[in-house]
């Protein structure tokens, strides 16, 4: 094949996450809307590398906090789309799966501070716990160069799935329920 060919498979094999989730440095866009994948963790189950942030408030929020929970980190941002499209599906759940031991920590990777994700936040109705997080903070997740990425973290802290860019809310909740 020639370099020009590989090329081209190369962008036809990476252009459906490209469109399901935002990188570092993009703007406010709703471009891109399909589904993206998950990765069964499996055999090669990993701890989770855990968090220490301030939340909306300046508030310690700590991933010993929800121990023995079943927990969803969400990486995300105000301006990523996919970001955006994904929270009422993580609000639904957060709220149908809450009272059986499921939480949710949304960690903002937004740079122009809490009130613009404390804004966002109010408007969307966000019931579970917001964190202010940076790249150094997702990069000890492992969470590649693009958000949203979710993880889902059983009862005794391993990762259990990896979720990269935008899902659909039947995607989660099948993962969801099976852990809880």
């Amino acid at each position: 094949m020639t370099p020009v060919g590989r090329a081209l498979n190369t962008v036809a094999l990476l252009l459906p996450l490209l469109l399901s989730s935002c990188g570092s440095d993009q703007p406010d866009t709703d471009a891109g809307a399909s589904e993206s994948k998950s990765e069964q963790s499996g055999e090669n189950q990993d701890r989770a590398p855990g968090f220490k942030l301030k939340d909306l408030n300046g508030e310690s929020v700590e991933f010993a906090d929800y121990e023995g929970k079943l927990l969803l980190v969400d990486f995300w941002a105000t301006w990523c789309g996919p970001c955006r499209r994904s929270i009422p599906h993580l609000v639904s759940l957060y709220q149908e799966y809450h009272e059986q031991g499921f939480e949710v920590v949304g960690i903002s990777l937004d740079r122009s501070g809490p009130q613009r994700v404390r804004d966002f936040a109010e408007k969307m109705s966000i019931p579970y716990k917001i964190a202010l997080g940076s790249r150094e903070d997702a990069e000890s997740w492992n969470t590649g160069p693009s958000i949203p990425v979710a993880f889902l973290v059983d009862r005794s802290g391993t990762i259990v799935n990896k979720f990269i860019g935008y899902q659909r809310k039947s995607v989660l909740d099948e993962e969801i329920r099976k852990y809880l």
